[in-house]
């Protein structure tokens, strides 16, 4: 799971086999490809560029929700046919926790809770959004009057507090 960042670390082709995870980059090409786009085309019509498109299709990058939304709804499939927000999520704030971090799934909620309230207002509001409501950057910015690069900056900046907070509440507890 997530929160336990010492178990062994499986690649993520022994992930996809054991949870029956989306392979995003060949889901894409090959949308696109029934479809009869081209990347260039795909590109255009989601307001990126076909490099972009080429390294999603290779595994490079993963596509934004907002992308991700955007494909769903050109290609007419669930967005979760293309990428798994929760497992893409939980990826993400995972990355916020500290090496060695040993807590257990009943803990972390409560920990987690008492680092947001330690946390400005737009902070906590924009990480609630993102990682409880599984909003994408987007709609927060549009939401809160924020740009994008706005709220990534903010998350980021909040996912290092929160590896900050864990590791020194972790050094008090021993």
């Amino acid at each position: 799971m997530w929160y336990n960042m010492t178990e062994k670390k499986e690649t993520e082709k022994q992930k996809g086999r054991r949870t029956g995870a989306v392979n995003t980059p060949a889901r894409i090409a090959e949308l696109r490809m029934l479809s009869g786009m081209s990347q260039q085309e795909l590109a255009d019509r989601l307001f990126v560029s076909r490099s972009l498109v080429s390294k999603w299709e290779t595994g490079k990058r993963r596509p934004e929700a907002a992308c991700v939304d955007a494909m769903a709804e050109l290609f007419r499939v669930p967005a979760d046919s293309i990428l798994s927000y929760r497992r893409e999520l939980l990826s993400e704030i995972s990355r916020a926790l500290p090496r060695g971090l040993n807590i257990s799934p009943e803990d972390l909620p409560a920990r987690i809770d008492v680092f947001l309230e330690g946390l400005g207002t737009n902070e906590r509001r924009v990480f609630v959004r993102r990682y409880h409501f599984l909003e994408d950057l987007r709609s927060i910015g549009e939401r809160y009057g924020m740009s994008y690069g706005a709220v990534r900056t903010t998350l980021s900046r909040t996912g290092k507090k929160l590896r900050r907070f864990l590791t020194e509440e972790k050094g008090q507890s021993k």
